[in-house]
């Protein structure tokens, strides 16, 4: 079972080594479950989990490989991640303040996303920046953001000005120029998809710069907006959580 809902291609990470990717994996596990827990569900040595967490040893390959395969057979981040949802509650905006999740989020984000080269990861809201900037580091992205407030930049912003049915009102939104390139790939990172339309215009905006938006990732979301997503031509889209 996959995490939440996805809708379009799926496909796995951009090609990685398997054995710092393993290392990743366990760092993040690490928040939500102990050495002693994942020795017995991963059927490797605490000490040894605990010397690849703390980058003292590195994992021989086929030890790294039977390492994901059991992590994807027990479901293991799905698991921790309706744990880290159901600690808290309807908040699910403080999980983008939490370290572990942030990384863990990281990891489903790439996985949602692919193996195509990424220019930039937009945060949707400014809630959603940390999750945005951990997906860009491991996708080897810039990380850029819509917001409401601007700064002065040499390059300007795109900007917008939309009509959000979930607040009833007119509403304003920019992204600087200097983080989306002309004719470049981008994806966008949410906390919870709350308003249609920002994504609408943010996407928008992204085509004019003639960008292809190739997925969508948030907390959490409601099944028919993450198909309005898609039907904006961006086919890759998934929440944790199904609202």
């Amino acid at each position: 079972m996959r995490l939440g809902a996805s809708s379009g291609k799926g496909s796995m990470p951009r090609e990685r080594n398997v054995r710092s990717y393993v290392l990743r994996v366990l760092d993040t596990l690490n928040y939500f479950y102990s050495f002693r827990d994942l020795e017995k569900l991963l059927g490797v040595p605490f000490q040894s989990l605990w010397r690849y967490v703390n980058l003292l040893s590195i994992p021989e390959e086929r030890t790294a490989e039977r390492i994901l395969e059991r992590v994807k057979k027990l479901n293991l981040i799905e698991t921790a991640a309706r744990e880290a949802l159901e600690e808290v509650g309807d908040e699910i905006w403080r999980l983008a303040r939490t370290p572990g999740f942030i990384q863990l989020f990281s990891i489903v984000a790439e996985e949602v996303i692919g193996v195509e080269k990424l220019n930039t990861v937009v945060a949707v809201t400014e809630e959603a920046l940390s999750l945005a900037t951990a997906t860009a580091m491991e996708l080897e992205a810039e990380v850029c953001y819509a917001s409401e407030r601007v700064r002065l930049e040499k390059r300007g912003f795109l900007t917008a000005q939309y009509r959000s049915r979930r607040y009833n009102e007119l509403r304003f939104l920019a992204i600087p120029r200097s983080c989306v390139r002309d004719g470049g790939r981008s994806a966008l990172i949410d906390t919870v998809l709350e308003d249609i339309d920002r994504i609408s215009a943010i996407v928008t905006l992204l085509k004019r710069a003639r960008n292809e938006v190739l997925g969508y990732v948030a907390i959490a979301a409601r099944r028919e907006d993450l198909e309005l997503v898609r039907s904006m031509g961006v086919e890759r889209v998934r929440a944790v959580k199904l609202l």
